[in-house]
């Protein structure tokens, strides 16, 4: 399971072409577990 970052999330639906952006694609191509950080 990998957590991803909201400021992650956020480039990516930006739609924003990041090395950390790239990363995230090759994690869903891959269909791997991810999980957000919940709100304190």
């Amino acid at each position: 399971m990998v957590l991803v970052d909201t400021t992650v999330w956020i480039d990516f639906f930006s739609g924003r072409s990041l090395p950390h952006v790239t990363a995230l694609e090759e994690l869903l191509v891959k269909r791997e577990d991810l999980c957000i950080a919940g709100l304190y």
